[in-house]
């Protein structure tokens, strides 16, 4: 093997390993993203399920007589 196929391998493997090192980056940063979604979805249903939907009407503004069709 000459010198530059052996130049030429080395590039080709670090190029792999750049590739790689990004996609595991990627693919860890969005599981985390993931999982961060989850639990503040999880937080906001539990809020909503606590909540007591009789005032959600009651914090309307009863004077505004809404739209003329």
């Amino acid at each position: 093997m000459s010198s530059w196929e052996h130049v030429d391998l080395q590039y080709l493997f670090y190029g792999y390993s750049a590739a790689w090192v990004m996609m595991c980056t990627f693919l860890v940063r969005m599981d985390r993203r993931t999982r961060r979604l989850t639990r503040d979805l999880s937080v906001l249903q539990q809020a909503l399920t606590e909540s007591d939907p009789t005032t959600w009407s009651s914090s309307r503004d009863q004077t505004w007589p809404g739209p003329s069709v």
